[in-house]
């Protein structure tokens, strides 16, 4: 069985005001871009299992745009591994009312099937 595993992605982080020419802070972008290569190794390795352990965001209320780029991971992810589970963990940076809330992730990536999300904090079996 292959698990593919990260933690603290952070997207949203801010870091100075560099920001390209599309007005999008070039901290957060490379923090997209990584996320990005972490799922396309997920995808070429063929996890399994593909787990998000927490601080997906690096703050409770992450833009629309963090928030609409995770959710276009996750459908590509689920897309190219239809059997897979994917694990999307809260971490202490994420606000536990931004998973509940449709626009925080999207209810269309939380309803695909094989994904789930939980507590860090809390043990989960599956």
């Amino acid at each position: 069985m292959k698990i593919g595993l990260t933690a603290d992605l952070h997207l949203d982080k801010r870091l100075g005001h560099r920001v390209g020419l599309d007005g999008v802070n070039l901290r957060s972008r490379d923090l997209e871009a990584a996320t990005r290569e972490v799922v396309d190794g997920f995808i070429r390795e063929k996890v399994e299992i593909a787990v998000f352990a927490g601080d997906l965001f690096d703050n409770a209320k992450p833009s629309e745009r963090s928030r609409q780029f995770l959710v276009g991971e996750i459908r590509r992810l689920a897309a190219s591994l239809p059997t897979a589970s994917i694990l999307l963990l809260r971490g202490n940076h994420d606000a536990v009312t931004a998973f509940s809330d449709a626009t925080a992730i999207g209810t269309a990536a939380l309803s695909l099937p094989g994904v789930t999300v939980a507590d860090a904090f809390e043990p989960l079996v599956f």
